[in-house]
């Protein structure tokens, strides 16, 4: 989901404990994080490595990814080429991911 002008970002320890639930695949917690209401658009001050979305596609979690997709903001910078990083990315996910990526109507200009 793109954000907009009326989505926080989330301050630097936010955004580490979301980061971490990510990259440990606490799908439930990351869960719980959202429907609660706290922000999940990273500051944009971070790389595209620290983006909950892309660490989703490295580590090959299909469920985070399509989760993330869903529910969670990113920034358009953080998504633009995340289709590419997903071919590139070789996990044994990464086919499933990008079928999930292509069948919500993702844009492949950049592919």
């Amino acid at each position: 989901m793109l954000a907009d002008s009326q989505h926080s970002e989330c301050d630097a320890d936010e955004h580490a404990h979301i980061l971490h639930l990510v990259r440990v695949g606490k799908l439930f917690e990351l869960r719980d994080w959202v429907v609660s209401g706290k922000p999940t658009l990273i500051p944009r001050n971070v790389t595209i490595k620290k983006s909950l979305i892309y660490v989703a596609v490295m580590r090959g979690n299909h469920s985070m990814v399509s989760y993330l997709w869903e529910n969670a903001v990113q920034h358009e910078w953080e998504i633009e080429s995340l289709l590419s990083i997903v071919v590139e990315s070789e996990t044994s996910a990464s086919t499933e991911i990008a079928k999930y990526l292509l069948s919500q109507e993702f844009a492949v200009d950049d592919v």
